[in-house]
């Protein structure tokens, strides 16, 4: 078995729910392609960090027991317009993707400017099924542009009030 196989085994054992898609789409996108450093703790479950900031921040991808959980409780479909606020890399927006398949979009805010650049990058090199924007926080002054209306938003960070945009939503 695979390194992503025996995490999916162990998620199940523990008692994360995982549909076959949310499986498919853990399989279907490889975490080494969105880090810069070494993915050994997310095969344990582990949060993992996908870059440095210049001034020492590590930024990080969530445990896969908490995208499990998080992805199980959006309850996606097929085809949806998905917000995703902190890009967490770019691999949950790839994630998504999977899931949204070729009628979905995934738009990501990204308030910092050094992940946004970094999920740029690596979105670039990933093989989208449907759309997968990728926006500064300053973009969302035209939110009211998108050409189809918004059906989940996952905020993944912490944040002390709604922003007002999201009232549009």
């Amino acid at each position: 078995m695979s390194s992503i196989d025996d995490l999916l085994e162990n998620l199940k054992s523990s008692g994360v729910k995982l549909d076959k898609n949310v499986e498919y789409a853990f399989k279907s996108v490889n975490i080494e392609d969105f880090v810069d450093y070494s993915v050994e703790g997310f095969w344990q479950d582990k949060p993992v960090t996908f870059m440095t900031t210049m001034a020492g921040a590590e930024k990080n991808i969530s445990a896969p027991h908490m995208i499990a959980t998080l992805l199980h409780h959006l309850e996606i479909r097929n085809g949806q317009h998905f917000l995703l606020i902190g890009s967490k890399g770019g691999y949950l927006a790839a994630i998504l993707d999977q899931l949204l398949g070729i009628n979905g979009i995934v738009t990501i805010i990204e308030p910092h400017n050094e992940v946004l650049e970094h999920t740029i990058d690596t979105l670039e090199k990933y093989n989208s099924k449907g759309i997968i924007r990728v926006l500064s926080a300053s973009s969302m002054d035209y939110f009211e542009d998108f050409e189809k209306p918004v059906d989940r938003v996952l905020i993944t960070g912490a944040i002390r009030e709604i922003p007002e945009f999201l009232e549009v939503v």
